[in-house]
């Protein structure tokens, strides 16, 4: 089977049915979002967008100690700002000037769609077209790729993307007549890499450094020195905006709010706007590994995230390692240089990223047993899932060598890229309560009962929530969580100002006696409902 003469009409083919499918959240949905960190990402692009800035004014929250923000947000004297890393809602707010800020919501899929055709040539030049081609029908299928794209407003796919586009730069080397150009962009773009999700600094700063030492014969330093500045350009606007926001350069959202001593610091910083961390094991070293390190965690997430959850493509990727193993042996390998140095990345990138992360226990599903795809360690690891394409292409590519018939060779290969892209298409959309299409019909739902809520409550009112914060604001000033002794500290404030809400889980009558008998009752207030919505609530709050 010859993929060569048919390269571009296939690529053309997935590019399209990709990037359609993962607007699945975009079109005929509301303007809402899983997560509170991609709602951040989506209010601070729009502010970037349409005012030129990274932050809100809570007037509130000069009275009531700036405490008054949803999750993936702090206040800081009255100013809403972002908790997790600026890159994104930047460089999506400057894209968003020129082409409205309505396009937002699509920039990560079609970047998504442009990081294929690049993986493709990174893949070509290290192995073959035809291992190039098929790794990159294996990354569109993906669902860890596919199903991170559609929830576009999160950090990872933009971050993989540009680390791809700057190892493209240095692969395909497009200038050819300003040779200068080529590590001069590449190095702008892992910059931007960086600037979009600066906790991966350090397994980037190190692999930086082993391909150096790998490659030091053939080094050309100029570009080397070209690299580094463009890279610190690139970085340049981060600490500015970091120093404008946090006041401290090397400052983030999340540092700004553990150095104000505020509650839930420990959830939120796990959180990176959407995580609540179950449990830590082992000795933390927040130097080096900030979420510790257990021997035990980290087996038990690799086998459950990193095999388990997506077992054919783990299947075809540890047939292409021991196909690698085998091949090394052979003086007759081509580019067997810098394949050893891709094998060895990935070794390396895994290890560091399976440790890093694996040892901490996240949930983003209200059951903490369940292994899903919306489960942080599957974004988190995305960059090695990128990587073990090119190990399950090396599998079909070795079936493909030793079927004789090119007859077979087409209905085979053709019929085991179907089979895994049906498998990518249930794992992406139709995976159980996490799915695209469910987390469609949520959020339609979601927008239904945002609406009857705003009809129920003033414009000024402060709604009290678990996890509603990503319903309710902006349109309303919204306070996290309820069963926190400051929010209930606040809440005697809060009703001398505005109206107060609570909304959340429905309260049986035993707490509603509870809380109107002893606890609210002890502050002064008293709490009635006001309307149920399917298996939540909204509660007023107020002084009888």
């Amino acid at each position: 089977m010859d993929f060569r003469k048919s390269d571009k009409l296939i690529l053309g083919a997935v590019a399209v049915v990709f990037f359609v499918s993962s607007l699945i959240l975009v079109f005929g949905v509301p303007r809402m979002f899983v997560s509170p960190d991609a709602l951040a990402n989506f209010v601070f692009s729009s502010e970037v967008a349409e005012f030129s800035r990274l932050h809100l004014f809570q007037p509130m929250n000069l009275a009531l100690d700036d405490t008054l923000f949803p999750r993936s947000m702090i206040s800081i004297e009255g100013q809403l700002v972002p908790i997790s890393f600026v890159g994104l809602p930047v460089l999506y707010g400057l894209l968003g000037k020129l082409l409205g800020t309505s396009s937002i919501a699509l920039f990560t899929p079609f970047i998504a769609v442009l990081a294929l055709f690049a993986w493709r040539r990174v893949v070509q030049d290290l192995f073959s077209k035809r291992v190039a081609l098929i790794s990159t029908i294996l990354l569109a299928v993906h669902p860890a790729w596919w199903y991170y794209s559609a929830r576009g407003m999160m950090h990872n796919v933009l971050f993989v993307a540009l680390t791809i586009f700057s190892v493209w730069f240095l692969v395909a080397r497009p200038w050819a007549k300003y040779q200068w150009l080529n590590p001069a962009c590449s190095g702008l773009l892992l910059g931007l890499a960086i600037f979009v999700r600066t906790s991966e600094i350090i397994w980037l700063f190190l692999g930086g450094l082993f391909v150096l030492g790998f490659l030091w014969s053939e080094i050309k330093w100029r570009e080397v020195v070209i690299f580094g500045v463009s890279v610190m350009i690139a970085l340049l606007p981060m600490f500015v905006i970091n120093q404008s926001l946090y006041g401290n350069p090397i400052s983030f959202g999340y540092t700004a709010q553990e150095a104000g001593q505020t509650t839930q610091v420990t959830e939120r910083v796990a959180d990176d706007g959407m995580v609540e961390v179950v449990s830590v094991e082992g000795e933390q070293d927040e130097s080096l590994l900030p979420f510790g390190f257990s021997v035990r965690s980290v087996l038990k997430h690799v086998y459950q995230y990193g095999l388990g959850l997506f077992w054919w493509m783990s299947l075809l990727t540890l047939i292409g390692l021991v196909l690698v193993v085998v091949n090394l042996r052979s003086k007759k390998v081509e580019n067997a240089r810098v394949k050893l140095l891709f094998h060895v990345l990935f070794i390396a990138i895994g290890a560091w990223l399976a440790i890093v992360y694996g040892s901490w226990t996240f949930t983003d599903n209200p059951d903490p047993t369940s292994v899903t795809i919306a489960n942080s360690y599957v974004r988190y690891w995305l960059p090695v899932f990128v990587m073990t394409t090119v190990y399950a292409a090396l599998a079909i590519d070795w079936l493909h060598e030793r079927i004789r018939s090119q007859v077979s060779q087409k209905v085979i290969v053709i019929a085991l890229l179907i089979v895994i892209a049906g498998l990518g298409i249930r794992g992406t959309f139709f995976a159980p309560d996490d799915g695209l299409l469910s987390i469609r019909e949520n959020l339609i739902r979601s927008n239904e009962i945002k609406e009857q809520v705003l009809e129920l409550t003033e414009e000024d009112a402060v709604i009290v929530v678990d996890h509603g914060d990503k319903i309710f604001f902006p349109e309303r000033v919204v306070r996290y969580p309820l069963r926190d002794e400051t929010t209930y500290d606040l809440m005697p404030r809060i009703v001398l100002r505005n109206a107060l809400y609570y909304y959340g889980i429905t309260f049986p009558d035993y707490d509603m006696e509870y809380l109107n008998g002893r606890k609210l009752a002890e502050l002064g207030l008293q709490i009635e409902l006001v309307q149920t919505f399917d298996e939540e609530s909204l509660y007023r709050i107020y002084q009888p």
